[in-house]
């Protein structure tokens, strides 16, 4: 026991450095610039700023991307960019002290959320960012391209939400449908496999009849995608 009391006393050590070094990369920042483009008081910048390097202390990166947003034009970034911000985020997350974060669960939530911190600093609206919803934007954006090609979407889910959706409501919901998919994965897979096999046979026997030009043969597979 007594050998693990530096290792326990060396990582809060080791965060609170980090969070100190991201603080200041954020406060070297131009604040009149963020200032003039957000409706912030100091205090509540300075709040978020704070909040940043809490959650995702990642040194020098956040105010990284914090600039080019302060210089982009336009007041929406455009999906490309929101790519490549949140890209830069996600592979920075190695920059964190190791142990703080997971890395296919916290770690994209914490880069997501700063993220949109960062939009507010700039005074840009993180909702403008993420049209259908920033859990949505992950799904298309990392966990799309497994190698089982495997998609969850939840498009129908953000677009149910009322105005003003409680997020403890919204978070329960998330977590919800997240058991929902660990515990029912075999079947879906199952179900998944089933429907392929099923549209392959048809495709097979379609061909071997002549028919395989005409509906509804012809648009088969596109239509169940």
């Amino acid at each position: 026991m007594a050998s693990d009391t530096p290792l326990s006393v060396e990582q809060p050590k080791s965060l609170e450095r980090s969070r100190q070094a991201t603080l200041a990369a954020l406060v070297q920042v131009d604040d009149n610039s963020i200032r003039q483009l957000t409706r912030l008081s100091l205090p509540e910048i300075q709040a978020v700023q704070q909040e940043i390097a809490n959650v995702f202390p990642a040194g020098n990166l956040p105010a990284f991307v914090l600039s080019g947003l302060l210089k982009l034009k336009g007041r929406r970034p455009n999906p490309e960019r929101v790519r490549q911000d949140v890209t830069a985020l996600l592979r920075g997350a190695s920059l964190i002290p190791e142990g703080l974060y997971g890395v296919f669960v916290a770690g994209p939530a914490v880069a997501l959320y700063a993220y949109q911190k960062l939009l507010q600093l700039a005074g840009m609206d993180p909702a403008s960012a993420f049209p259908q919803g920033p859990w949505q934007f992950y799904l298309q954006f990392s966990l799309r391209e497994d190698t089982a090609r495997h998609a969850n979407e939840t498009v129908g889910f953000q677009q149910a939400l009322p105005p003003s959706a409680d997020p403890a409501t919204t978070a329960a919901a998330w977590v919800c449908a997240g058991l929902e998919i660990l515990y029912r994965y075999d079947d879906l897979l199952a179900a998944d496999w089933t429907e392929r096999a099923a549209l392959r046979l048809l495709t097979e026997e379609a061909a071997d009849a002549e028919v395989a030009g005409l509906a509804p043969f012809v648009g088969l597979v596109r239509d169940w995608k």
